[in-house]
């Protein structure tokens, strides 16, 4: 009994870890676009009316929206993540292209207002090119 226990533990040691493995390379393939303070115009806080109720609404620079718009219509539909300069997630699970974004769009999903608060200063603290990071 004891020697089935142990394999029992050993099989579910290597399972766990293989899922581990997995959730990593799954979230090491979802498109990323880095948002910067050198590419935005405008960041602000605001409650929506989305049933997890705060948001970022974002103004990006010219060059910035060009990019952007080539990033929603190659992802439409699909999940992506908008990260800081540091790649660190904006929001936390990432979110799926839901429509065709430019110069101006918000991001909601953010549970709280200290949230969205943390990520505008994640956002804004952050530098580099924007855009879509190749993995």
């Amino acid at each position: 009994m004891r020697n089935v226990m142990c394999k029992m533990k050993t099989i579910l040691t290597m399972f766990l870890a293989l899922l581990s493995i997995s959730s990593i390379c799954i979230g090491a393939i979802i498109p990323r676009y880095v948002i910067t303070s050198e590419c935005i115009t405008s960041i602000e806080v605001h409650e929506t009316k989305y049933p997890i109720g705060w948001g970022l609404l974002i103004k990006l620079n010219e060059s910035a929206a060009e990019e952007m718009l080539r990033f929603s219509k190659k992802y439409i539909g699909k999940k992506v993540r908008i990260v800081d300069g540091n790649e660190k997630n904006i929001i936390k699970n990432g979110l799926t292209m839901q429509s065709y974004l430019s110069s101006s769009f918000q991001v909601v999903g953010l549970s709280s207002q200290k949230e969205a608060i943390n990520a505008k200063k994640s956002i804004s603290e952050t530098t580099g090119k924007c855009g879509e990071k190749q993995k």
